[in-house]
């Protein structure tokens, strides 16, 4: 109860409290009559809500019949005040949608139309209770969800099948569930009086349900946190995550309330659990923040599902290049396992390579460490020309592999004598010979020459000049390199002379324009 009288009597909808003020719920009724317009006889809740429906005017006198429910509400309990309140349900309940809201609007203050509600919901008929706090969502910008109002509506079904005797129990937690529902509504804005929800003797719902009507209606409150805070300290964490995926995404109360409750220690339980539950993962990632890569890393670190390393390495791409201090310091790990990780994530989240560093890592004596390391390192400018040259020196095909791929956007100057021996050696992929004779023909670098006369050339004729070598893709490809940039070279012009000689359509192509296309 409000103890300023000064502000009771500000108070629209009128909660008095003195017994000299009473007024007879009769009266008011007549009130309610005479305010709608409605001349003769008492007439039922119904027969009201259908004169006022009919009333053309009824939109100018809705704020009117709200400030006299305000007043009803407040009336003592007794035989009388219960007949003109179960009246009063049944008018609401008839009312054309609009007026509902109209009434509502007689009073706009936040906190003493949360009081107002509690009355609602403490003695009017359930289905009247509902139907104001339905409308109290659409007045303040939170209508109810069809999930939630779905819910209401067969918990209310159930009310009307049960039995007498255990029909107030299940009544009292209903109305308990709209008090909580009423108070997400305005959003924590009430009166102190209203940090938790009050009714009478009964006990408030449950805190799941609490903080489950704050998700649907996206509203937190003192009320909220004291519910969050009972779930937390009764190890219910895992239910408030599963509230919180089932609730839209980035809503501004399932993020504060993921704030609240994720923790380290949780996310490193949650990721131990089999199966790994994403949604709930990244539910903990935006309470925890930065502060989960800790434990996503060590977490990587140790998993042994592939599945799992999947989504973590994904999950720690995310933060970007900040988290890259706690990555560099996991590469003191000697296992060749973490290594690996470490650095496909650091090129996963978009960290700068430090050259000294990705030195260390292209050299390394395990291939698939130094796979990683080119990758990476192709990902900066700074360090692109050093890990194709790298790449290019190595025995392994999967680390050669992406710095071949690299160069197709521009072989270095610096590469050229490297690929140049390196296409000559035996134990250079065959696969990649044709690339690699198209990258050094492009390059325009006589130190590629020799090379591709290698590949152009089989020995030589009765006189001693170089003979055309057979038909291959590598032959092809050489002759294509030597046509577009060797033309003038003397060696070169002779090989190609021999070419446009050939009886093989593809050959002399070759060697007019350099036209054969190298995949």
């Amino acid at each position: 109860m409000i103890e300023s009288e000064a502000f009771e009597r500000s108070l629209g909808m009128t909660l008095r409290s003195g017994a000299a003020d009473v007024e007879s719920p009769e009266q008011l009724w007549r009130e309610l009559m005479v305010t709608a317009e409605c001349r003769g006889p008492r007439v039922s809740g119904r027969a009201l809500a259908e004169a006022i429906n009919d009333n053309p005017f009824a939109d100018q006198f809705a704020i009117s019949i709200g400030l006299t429910l305000g007043r009803i509400l407040n009336t003592p309990d007794d035989v009388e005040a219960r007949r003109v309140l179960a009246d009063t349900g049944e008018l609401i309940t008839h009312l054309r949608p609009a007026l509902v809201s109209g009434l509502l609007r007689a009073e706009p203050d936040t906190r003493r139309r949360a009081f107002f509600f509690e009355r609602v919901v403490e003695r009017l008929p359930l289905n009247a209770a509902y139907r104001l706090v339905s409308a109290l969502g659409s007045i303040v910008g939170r209508p109810l969800s069809a999930q939630l109002r779905k819910q209401l509506h067969s918990q209310s079904l159930r009310l009307e099948q049960m039995p007498p005797d255990l029909r107030p129990e299940a009544e009292e937690t209903l109305r308990a569930t709209l008090s909580a529902l009423i108070h997400a509504l305005h959003g924590g804005e009430a009166s102190e009086g209203m940090s938790r929800p009050r009714h009478g003797g009964r006990a408030a719902p449950e805190a799941e349900r609490i903080v489950q009507l704050a998700i649907e209606v996206d509203a937190g409150g003192e009320t909220v946190w004291a519910a969050l805070a009972d779930m937390v300290s009764s190890e219910s964490v895992r239910a408030v995550v599963d509230l919180v995926k089932q609730a839209p995404p980035e809503t501004a109360v399932t993020a504060a309330i993921m704030k609240r409750v994720a923790s380290p220690e949780e996310l490193a339980r949650l990721i131990d659990r089999e199966p790994i539950d994403e949604e709930a993962i990244d539910a903990f990632l935006h309470g925890l923040g930065v502060a989960a890569a800790r434990v996503l890393l060590e977490a990587l670190v140790e998993s042994r599902s592939r599945a799992a390393r999947r989504l973590l390495l994904e999950r720690l791409a995310r933060f970007g290049p900040q988290i890259q201090p706690l990555v560099e310091g996991r590469l003191r790990d000697g296992r060749w396992f973490v290594q690996r990780n470490m650095i496909s994530l650091l090129r996963a989240a978009s960290c700068r390579p430090d050259p000294a560093l990705a030195s260390r890592f292209l050299h390394n004596s395990d291939e698939r460490i130094r796979r990683e390391a080119v990758l990476w390192c192709l990902q900066s400018a700074e360090t692109r020309e050093r890990a194709i040259v790298e790449g290019l020196k190595d025995g392994s095909a999967d680390v050669l592999r992406p710095a071949l791929q690299a160069a197709r956007s521009g072989l270095p100057q610096s590469a050229v004598p490297v690929l140049s021996k390196r296409v000559l050696e035996s134990d250079f992929p065959p696969a990649f010979r044709v690339l690699a004779l198209s990258l050094l023909g492009r390059s325009g670098n006589t130190l590629a020459l020799e090379a591709l006369l290698h590949f152009a050339t089989s020995g030589r004729t009765f006189l001693g000049r170089p003979k055309l070598a057979a038909k291959s893709p590598e032959m092809l490809a050489a002759v294509t390199a030597l046509a577009r940039t060797w033309r003038a070279d003397r060696r070169a012009g002779g090989i190609l002379e021999q070419a446009l000689r050939s009886r093989d359509a593809q050959v002399v192509a070759a060697a007019k324009t350099g036209s054969v296309e190298i995949s």
